[in-house]
């Protein structure tokens, strides 16, 4: 489990410049944190503000700014603490 400190400095570690701020790859985001955590960020996220993706001639980067991965990361923690039964999701 990560604190926001630890956030902020994989974040730093991992992030790349892409035009005018620094992202980290939605590949590179589940190497990290794994397919469900990105997928949590881009399902509770805002879409040009936590995450984003360019296209351009045959070029294609999806990407989380650092609020989408500090999303990523809450699930991955959620997830982390499901395992260990220090949380829970109730059944609708």
């Amino acid at each position: 489990m990560l604190n926001l400190e630890q956030t902020k400095s994989l974040f730093d570690k991992e992030a790349i410049l892409f035009f005018n701020c620094n992202v980290i790859s939605k590949k590179r985001a589940e190497e990290l944190l794994g397919t469900d955590a990105v997928k949590a960020a881009i399902q509770f996220g805002q879409g040009g503000q936590d995450y984003n993706s360019f296209c351009g001639k045959k070029l294609e980067l999806s990407y989380l700014y650092f609020s989408g991965f500090k999303i990523a990361v809450t699930y991955a923690n959620f997830r982390e603490l499901c395992e260990k039964g220090e949380a829970e999701v109730e059944a609708n």
